[in-house]
């Protein structure tokens, strides 16, 4: 029998207090929003490929929106994003938290 702890282990996923408290104002409602999506589709090495079409879908934005928060998302070195293939972007998380000293 699993404990609950596993049995939930891929369908959770926590956003670090840290980068919601210093980075929040900065990157708004929907790069919160859009750095959360990322996150729960992120790989093991904390990149995710996808269409921006997806990305728009699933957080009901325009184009504009997502442009200009993956900009702000990218100038606040929270997440990187490089063409792949033809209609596809990886994206990769770069936050990474203090460590504790």
């Amino acid at each position: 029998m699993k404990i609950i702890s596993e049995q939930f282990e891929d369908q959770w996923f926590g956003l670090p207090k840290d980068l919601l408290i210093e980075y929040s104002e900065r990157i708004g409602t929907i790069g919160i929003a859009l750095y959360s999506y990322l996150a729960a589709c992120a790989d093991e090495s904390y990149a995710s490929i996808m269409p921006d079409a997806k990305l728009i879908d699933a957080l009901r934005i325009t184009t504009l929106e997502l442009k200009e928060t993956l900009r702000i998302l990218k100038d606040t070195r929270l997440v990187k994003h490089e063409p792949y293939g033809v209609n596809q972007t990886t994206y990769t998380l770069l936050w990474q938290p203090c460590p504790i000293v």
